[in-house]
């Protein structure tokens, strides 16, 4: 009886692993801040914040959840992810540079923003390079 040949996935090129790692320690560092901010609730109402607690926690929760979906589908290959990231990626910095524009005190906005400027156009660079990179285009595909 003749073998069936099933097609296998391709192996996982190294940038799209060391992606899912970075989007890994992302989501636990969103994690803590949701966890942080619901342990530390009462101190946040009192202190002198321009956004409530909630705010903090929900962000905290909602970029942790949806970066742990992405490991998930970026591990395994699956083509939501390839799309997923980049829209989630724009996105999150977006949301940083609007908390920088509108939640942040004037005058840390005034000496923050090269550094973020810096590292929004880095992490924007590597992650499109990352899953724009034809090995790990082809690895999405499949």
């Amino acid at each position: 009886m003749p073998q069936q040949l099933t097609p296998q996935k391709q192996k996982r090129p190294w940038p799209i692993t060391v992606l899912a790692v970075i989007t890994f320690l992302f989501s636990v560092v969103h994690w803590m801040k949701f966890i942080l901010a619901i342990q530390q609730w009462e101190t946040l109402e009192n202190a002198p914040l321009l956004v409530s607690p909630r705010y903090l926690a929900l962000m905290g929760l909602g970029w942790g959840v949806l970066s742990l979906a992405h490991v998930w589908g970026l591990w395994r290959g699956k083509l939501w992810a390839w799309y997923g990231i980049q829209v989630s990626g724009a996105l999150y910095y977006l949301a940083v540079w609007t908390d920088l524009l509108w939640a942040a005190p004037p005058d840390l906005a005034r000496t923050r923003w090269p550094f973020t400027l810096g590292v929004s156009l880095l992490g924007l660079i590597y992650l499109f390079a990352t899953v724009h990179y034809p090995p790990s285009r082809r690895f999405f595909k499949n």
